[in-house]
């Protein structure tokens, strides 16, 4: 049988013009949850990114595509223990643009690579914890460098530059570590939360677990500064002005999952907004 795209989504794909839009996928009146996915596109990228969800290997909550001279290159955010997506990690973020503000929160009663066929509840043994942003694709006849500012990690690719920027870690597991590797086919941008000996993680046991990021893809100009207003249980970030001001409200504290789905707060950039009303 021969599948066809319907002709209305052709121009999706032989176009290059600018585009920038946003789509309801769960709906609260259905899921108990409000969940957005926004993409932006042009002649040279394209980034996309979710309002909500599990870091499950299955969710793509982050992901972006560059056109380097002909090379395609993918850029994927990813939570990882011990080297695998881990589902106990919760991210909440928004969009605008080529810019994502996004953060992580940490699930007391989910799993780790699955949150139904190896539920750990908050409590495991790892050698590592880690954010990463993974690049890869057509890059082994590329010259990729990492620029590395603090928390700040920048990298060109061709002439258009990824930036990514840890703006915020209230953790008790300590300050995040940043680590920049490049393979033949990879190239990892790395936070990391812990890298040793095998140890034993509980969720229940901490009080503050919560990290929040700016990223952007094909911007010249550095990112405008994230505004942090820390609570009595929850931090806010906010970024931009007028219709392009976004914001994510989200607890410090480990938590449930269906907890983070419902009550982890998003404010869409008003143009955005608009389009789904």
């Amino acid at each position: 049988m021969g599948i066809q795209c319907p002709e209305k989504y052709h121009a999706y794909f032989s176009s290059n013009e600018e585009r920038y839009f946003i789509e309801p996928t769960m709906m609260a009146s259905e899921a108990g949850f409000q969940n957005y996915a926004t993409t932006y596109q042009n002649e040279k990228l394209s980034l996309g990114s979710y309002t909500i969800g599990s870091m499950w290997n299955q969710r793509r909550n982050l992901l972006g595509f560059v056109d380097v001279g002909g090379k395609k290159v993918f850029v994927q955010l990813q939570f990882l223990k011990d080297g695998k997506d881990f589902c106990s990690a919760i991210y909440t973020g928004v969009q605008s643009r080529k810019q994502v503000l996004f953060g992580f929160n940490l699930a007391i009663d989910n799993g780790a690579w699955h949150q139904e066929l190896d539920v750990i509840n908050g409590k495991f043994q790892a050698k590592d914890l880690r954010i990463r942003l993974l690049l890869g694709g057509e890059i082994d006849e590329l010259e990729l460098s990492t620029a590395v500012e603090g928390k700040r990690l920048t990298t060109m690719l061709g002439d258009t530059q990824l930036r990514i920027e840890a703006v915020l870690e209230e953790s008790d597991y300590g300050a995040l570590e940043v680590a920049a590797e490049l393979s033949e086919d990879k190239l990892r941008l790395d936070y990391v939360i812990y890298a040793g000996e095998e140890k034993a993680f509980d969720f229940h046991a901490i009080q503050k677990a919560v990290w929040i990021f700016a990223l952007s893809l094909g911007e010249s100009e550095q990112l405008p500064a994230v505004d942090i207003q820390l609570g009595a249980n929850s931090v806010t970030a906010t970024i931009g002005a007028q219709d392009e001001q976004m914001s994510i409200t989200v607890p410090m504290a480990p938590g449930k999952t269906w907890d983070f789905y419902r009550n982890n707060r998003v404010e869409l950039p008003r143009y955005l907004l608009e389009s789904v009303q």
